[in-house]
């Protein structure tokens, strides 16, 4: 993927609009959540993705009763009951 560079002002309240074509780009939909870091002056957004309920684990994945779980941990909880 090729590097966008756009310059957006910061509103009063600490907004700023994340451009329709990085949007578009990155598949960020109205709702979506971004994790949000700052290190050494850089600030980092990057899209949430749900990892597993038990482990963590982000690949795999299915969504069971409003949760995310793994494949793995599935089948670990088939086999305990």
């Amino acid at each position: 993927m090729s590097e966008t560079y756009i310059t957006r002002p910061l509103d009063e309240n600490g907004r700023v609009v994340i451009p329709m074509e990085i949007r578009r780009t990155l598949k960020i939909q109205p709702n979506d959540l971004l994790e949000i870091s700052a290190k050494n002056g850089v600030i980092t957004m990057v899209k949430h993705t749900p990892g597993c309920l038990f482990c963590g684990e982000t690949e795999d994945t299915v969504y069971f009763q409003g949760k995310t779980v793994c494949h793995k941990c599935l089948t670990a909880l088939r086999e305990a009951f």
